[in-house]
């Protein structure tokens, strides 16, 4: 069963995501709810997919990523970002992200990125 790890200090934002994917099969998610818990979730968990906000407490999702990239460069990560951080969009594209998300989301769109990445 595939694991995904949701890294974002909105509860809202986790609550929804893991609505939508619990609802469509994936039952195996791990949230965290800051940067640091973030990467403790990624080394403890090794999941096959992390949906990654930009702006966090105590780590960023841009400090994050490159952590995780320092331990494996092919972990699937999607970035969740808002309308305005599209400059740091190149940044983190060039980190290798595998794709990335604009809040407010829809089913839909995650749905298809998932299937995309993990199917």
């Amino acid at each position: 069963m595939k694991k995904i790890l949701i890294a974002d200090d909105s509860f809202f934002v986790k609550k929804s995501l893991t609505d939508i994917l619990n609802h469509a099969g994936y039952k195996n998610i791990i949230t965290a709810s800051d940067g640091a818990e973030a990467i403790e979730k990624y080394i403890k968990e090794k999941p096959d997919l992390i949906f990654l906000d930009i702006i966090m407490d105590k780590k960023n999702g841009i400090e994050v990523l490159e952590e995780i990239r320092e331990e494996d460069t092919e972990t699937r990560v999607v970035m969740l970002t808002i309308i305005g951080q599209r400059e740091i969009l190149s940044r983190v594209l060039a980190l290798g992200v595998s794709e990335y998300i604009v809040k407010p989301f829809n089913e839909e769109r995650i749905l298809s990125v998932v299937k995309k990445i993990l199917e």
